[in-house]
């Protein structure tokens, strides 16, 4: 009986979690899409925000994440993709970080934008997150983002976020990752009232499985 308690309050922490986390999402991917199977991992290290329900002040904490990324890239243009995150921090025991989307790339000689559509877990409601990518390199050394966050379901008054990126691709199959979250840092460093967010991390690509599969 006891285990059970147990097993169901950290699925009610995870749960939780899931709609009540700000933090920066790391990408260790690429602009560039390979047709067939992708799946990127990582773990990072970076900060978050817990608001609190009662309306007190939210709780800054910092901690590790691990990440994955699984996509099928229907050729070298379009991949569908899912994401999912799992961490660790000193705000909250446990949290989960999830997101469904497509990226759509276009490869032009060294260079390759990108943009990825995204629907995700921020904040305490469902956000569209639109993405922009810009790979650098034939083989995509470097992988710059931006990303922002739209909240269908706020009021004009919600916050606004832009996060950018740098995601170096030290081998084909091995990545560094530093994000941040721009407002959070300006406000941090102008009036002293603010939570700056980032993550940094290390990468792990797996090769692209172009295998048929049965249905």
């Amino acid at each position: 009986m006891q285990k059970k308690i147990h097993l169901i309050t950290l699925s009610l922490i995870l749960i939780g979690g899931i709609w009540m986390t700000r933090c920066v999402s790391p990408y260790y991917g690429t602009a560039r899409i390979e047709p067939g199977w992708q799946l990127d991992t990582g773990l990072g290290l970076h900060t978050t925000l817990i608001p609190v329900l009662d309306g007190g002040d939210p709780v800054y904490g910092v901690g590790i994440r691990c990440d994955g990324e699984i996509g099928y890239g229907l050729d070298k243009y379009v991949k569908p993709y899912a994401r999912a995150a799992l961490g660790l921090n000193t705000a909250y025991i446990g949290y989960a970080d999830i997101g469904l989307g497509l990226q759509v790339a276009l490869p032009v000689w060294i260079f390759t934008p990108a943009v990825k559509l995204e629907i995700n877990s921020t904040w305490i409601q469902p956000t569209f997150s639109p993405v922009v990518l810009l790979g650098i390199g034939k083989s995509e050394w470097v992988t710059l983002g931006a990303k922002t966050y739209f909240f269908p379901f706020a009021d004009s008054n919600y916050p606004r976020f832009l996060d950018v990126f740098t995601t170096v691709h030290i081998s084909p199959r091995w990545s560094i990752f530093a994000g941040a979250e721009i407002n959070s840092f300006i406000d941090t460093f102008e009036d002293g009232n603010g939570y700056p967010f980032f993550t940094v991390g290390a990468g792990y690509k797996f090769p692209p499985f172009r295998g048929k599969t049965r249905i």
